[in-house]
């Protein structure tokens, strides 16, 4: 794992006759800043010189955030460390736990299709019945007290009462579809431990699925073992690209800005940012998200699934996470 405190741009420019181009690359260090400019200038000849040897090197890299990197650092701003764990602030403003060896899996939640849900589909044809029923009676009740209801927008009724349930019924057939989506990854989980007695999980619930830490050792996050772990448990194949990419797993222990009520950017999101205007107006986006965003969790625990016995780095990585995410308060989610 890799993420530098300092980075650096340089561009080279090369002129023979009537071909004239500039090759542009980042530099990047731990250390210090000239460092991290002496990295951009190596970097930004080497890539001439294969231009010049007549290769195709890309004449500018991107500066993107971390999950669109190839070939180059995480590039975020570094808020603390512990240890061997970095925490850094995303291109959209939360904090991230960056862990080398601690193995995070994000597994994002695909609704179930509520029409597959028998449950459901009595439901919905109970409506279409009351509907029709209301329809029929509406014309019967009219007619016993002598009133023209042929002049009534007969469908507003309907759709007023079919409203008003869906209104109030709707959150627990979400509800019911949420729990049955738990068991399903914990019976994922069971499967696993079933065929190592030594594995333990611990599961979280996000806003757009589920975080599960496997806790009974250490994994490299290259190694094949992780591969077939994230494909077992079914995990976000953008957060697979990532781990591979970066040599890293991570989680995000902060809410989200628009969850929290926080709807602007933050400015200079991309580390770093190009002025020291841009770096001002950020400080000052940083200050208010944090405040909201200590009135919500990242996650919440839901069960520890296998062995509770855990090495001491994944202990303390676990300890940091859930102090961090809150994710053992009663803290709604965001």
């Amino acid at each position: 794992m890799l993420i530098p405190r300092y980075w650096a741009t340089h561009t080279t420019q090369h002129g023979q006759g009537d071909s004239q181009f500039a090759i542009q690359r980042f530099g990047w260090s731990l250390a210090s800043q000239q460092e991290a400019q002496d990295m951009a200038r190596a970097r930004a000849d080497e890539a001439l010189r294969e231009k010049l040897a007549g290769g195709a090197p890309i004449r500018r890299e991107p500066k993107v955030a971390y999950n669109g990197a190839e070939g180059v650092p995480i590039r975020e701003e570094i808020v603390d460390t512990h240890g061997s764990i970095v925490i850094t602030r995303n291109s959209y403003g939360a904090r991230c736990m960056n862990v080398a060896n601690v193995c995070f899996i994000d597994v994002d939640q695909k609704p179930e299709k509520l029409w597959k849900n028998p449950g459901f589909r009595i439901f919905f044809m109970a409506l279409i019945v009351l509907a029709s029923l209301i329809l029929l009676i509406i014309p019967m009740v009219g007619r016993s007290y002598n009133y023209d209801v042929t002049s009534l927008p007969l469908p507003l009724p309907c759709i007023t009462i079919i409203s008003l349930i869906i209104v109030a019924l709707l959150p627990e057939f979400l509800a019911y579809s949420r729990r049955i989506t738990v068991k399903k990854v914990t019976g994922w989980l069971a499967e696993l431990t079933g065929e190592d007695k030594n594995a333990g999980f611990r599961l979280y619930r996000t806003p757009a699925g589920f975080r599960i830490i496997a806790t009974h050792k250490t994994f490299d996050p290259e190694s094949e073992e992780v591969a077939r772990l994230f494909e077992r448990l079914r995990a976000d194949p953008r957060y697979r690209q990532m781990c591979v990419r970066q040599k890293c797993f991570r989680a995000r222990v902060s809410a989200k800005p628009w969850r929290a009520h926080v709807y602007d950017r933050i400015k200079g999101g991309v580390w770093p940012p190009d002025s020291a205007d841009k770096m001002a107006q950020r400080a000052h986006w940083i200050s208010r998200y944090e405040f909201e965003a200590a009135l919500w969790s990242a996650c919440r625990f839901v069960a520890a699934v296998g062995s509770t016995a855990m090495p001491t780095e994944v202990a303390a990585a676990v300890r940091l996470h859930d102090q961090l995410c809150e994710a053992l308060s009663d803290k709604l989610c965001a």
